[in-house]
């Protein structure tokens, strides 16, 4: 993650086990083996769409988790309505952007207030300093979990007085334990192997899979025992069921029309009388849409067309799909058909979306037009309407810095994104290489150039390289010679840290101008290194210990005098009247042939922030 300002961005949306919009049908995991222990639990939360892969086709099992992840997870095993979301959104909204969450993690973290799985101090505490987010224990993840089940009332009722049957028992804090006592006696974790439940120890992904999978189970259960669904209303009259397929009006009436069970196709109307509910509150008739499912009871109670309804009742639907976009209509009515798999078999559905569905690409706001065939696409549908979709680009680019690429079997190549991630990517079995705009090879890539890859499906197809040039100096600390290259540790002259380079033989290396053997530069010489990446490619050497001397760049070129930024951070003035300027051969040279940013060794005596020189060299340009 990467913060400005504590803002977190959603450049997270890749690494979140809960709010990432990356999906894999979970027998694509290639780390998740057929016999893996969790296999089940993952294969589950990934269908639900709980639980996503990462961008190589993993699912990283053993990966620990980050508190936000294990928070969000609760939340969205409760599967709550979208009325019952959007109702959290309006109330916590503002919260949580004012302490610093960006807008993907809104709904996820106002459904945790709004049910009490945490609470606003909690959000202070989900990440660190530098942005990254810290990690759950498994303790915090039960006590998660279990409020999202319900158990809190239950936990606290027990009291904090609890013997476990966990050889760690005492190390569980007291706080937690009624938590622990009530996922355990339901089954939904259990200790490891040699009895002992590890409090501490940050949950895994594959471990919080089996809870959020086994929690959403008794979640559900719970929502059917408590539901009470008497087969007829009050009035001993026989509820009519259907789904709103139209509705309209009419010569001032209004209408809806509805399918049955039979398929038989019934038209009703409304008058200022019938009483309309959705997720049990009152609404009016246009907020009755198609695909609502619905119990009516009509006045005469006979199911005739034109009967006029006395109570309505109805429920959201809520269903979240993973697969590949297809095919979309962006016009007057926009649809969508996405290319999923259901229980192992591919199919296609076409469906609408909502004037104001909300639409994300590789986690930033997008629009319709914005994706192309064969995104990866997560959707969340509303009674059979798409309000939200989460895609990641079939098509697109990442950048960052090499680390490693396979020059052997040219299998994969690794990157580390501005964020800090280090990312592996599998290349196309036929690929180009760019290397500053030329054509190229992999073999010719060097850890520290800049990339940027172009991705389809998550594999790469071509590598446009960048060499990025660079130099460090300071003051040689040891070495080692080798048959084929050397080591040289030096001290940095800019941050005063110890530093070691790889100097193969085939490197130009330099003293006082004159080429050489590395062997050549003692302990205590000054060097400057050039760079490409994080190769070595040239070593320019000064035969001088620098008791006496003040090395520095220069900042500015007068008429009698130099401004000069000193290796040690002082800028200082340099009086040149009395000195002799010469280059690193030792040649005299003219004061013209000084230029701004030109690295100098100066030998003189200094007072306080000037020095008059005896003799100046330069040494790089």
């Amino acid at each position: 993650m990467k913060i400005n300002s504590k803002k977190i961005t959603s450049l997270a949306l890749a690494t979140i086990i809960a709010i990432g919009s990356t999906s894999a049908y979970a027998a694509n995991f290639k780390d998740v083996s057929k016999g893996h222990w969790a296999k089940n639990s993952i294969d589950k939360g990934n269908e639900l769409g709980l639980l996503s892969g990462y961008e190589d086709g993993t699912f990283k099992p053993e990966k620990s988790i980050a508190r936000i992840e294990a928070i969000s997870l609760a939340g969205r095993a409760m599967n709550l309505k979208q009325s019952e979301i959007d109702e959290a959104v309006a109330k916590h909204k503002k919260t949580i952007l004012d302490n610093g969450f960006d807008a993907w993690a809104v709904p996820d973290l106002s459904v945790a207030l709004s049910e009490g799985i945490i609470d606003e101090s909690i959000l202070k505490r989900l990440y660190h300093d530098n942005g990254s987010f810290s990690l759950s224990s498994r303790e915090e993840a039960v006590i998660y979990m279990a409020k999202a089940m319900g158990l809190q009332e239950e936990a606290e009722a027990l009291g904090n007085d609890i013997k476990l049957p966990f050889k760690d028992n005492n190390k569980i804090n007291k706080s937690a334990k009624p938590y622990v006592y009530l996922l355990n006696k339901h089954n939904i974790i259990v200790g490891d192997e040699n009895g002992y439940f590890n409090p501490g120890d940050a949950i895994n992904r594959a471990s919080m899979s089996v809870v959020v999978s086994s929690a959403y189970d008794f979640i559900q259960q719970k929502k059917t025992d408590d539901e009470v669904k008497p087969e007829k209303p009050e009035d001993g009259k026989e509820y009519i069921q259907g789904k709103i397929s139209k509705t309209f009006s009419a010569l001032g009436e209004d209408h809806i029309v509805i399918v049955n069970a039979k398929g038989d196709i019934l038209n009703y109307k409304l008058d200022e009388k019938s009483e309309l509910k959705l997720d049990g509150k009152a609404i009016s008739h246009a907020d009755l849409i198609e695909g609502l499912e619905v119990k009516i009871t009509v006045k005469d109670d006979k199911d005739s067309q034109n009967s006029i309804i006395k109570t309505l009742e109805a429920e959201n639907k809520i269903e979240r799909i993973n697969g590949v976009l297809y095919d979309f209509e962006d016009s007057t009515n926009r649809t969508l058909t996405i290319e999923h798999k259901e229980n192992g078999v591919s199919k296609r559905r076409t469906i609408n979306l909502k004037s104001d569905t909300r639409i994300f690409l590789d986690g930033k706001e997008a629009r319709l037009s914005d994706l192309r065939n064969q995104d990866r696409i997560n959707i969340r549908l509303t009674n059979n309407v798409i309000d939200i979709i989460e895609a990641e680009a079939y098509i697109r680019e990442v950048e960052g810095v090499l680390k490693n690429v396979d020059t052997v079997d040219s299998k994969y190549i690794d990157i580390k994104t501005e964020d800090g991630t280090e990312v592996r990517y599998k290349l196309a079995e036929s690929f180009d290489v760019i290397r500053n705009k030329k054509s190229s090879n992999l073999g010719e890539l060097r850890k520290g150039d800049k990339v940027e890859l172009t991705l389809a499906d998550n594999i790469v197809t071509k590598v446009d390289a960048e060499i990025v040039k660079s130099y460090v100096e300071g003051k040689i600390k040891s070495k080692k010679i080798s048959y084929n290259s050397g080591e040289i540790t030096i001290i940095n002259e800019e941050n005063r840290r110890e530093e070691t380079y790889v100097v193969p033989n085939s490197v130009l290396v330099k003293l006082d101008n004159n080429r050489v053997g590395l062997d050549k530069l003692e302990l205590g010489y000054y060097v400057e290194i050039n760079l490409e990446g994080e190769e070595v490619i040239e070593v320019n050497g000064l035969s001088t210990t620098l008791e006496d001397k003040h090395l520095g760049r220069i900042t500015e070129v007068g008429l009698r005098y130099l401004e000069v930024t000193l290796n040690n951070g002082n800028r200082v003035e340099v009086d040149i009247d009395k000195a002799s300027i010469k280059n690193q051969s030792g040649y005299e040279i003219g004061l013209s042939s000084l230029k701004k940013g030109d690295g100098i060794l100066i030998s003189g005596d200094i007072y306080g922030n000037e020095i008059i020189a005896s003799e100046i060299m330069r040494f790089s340009k």
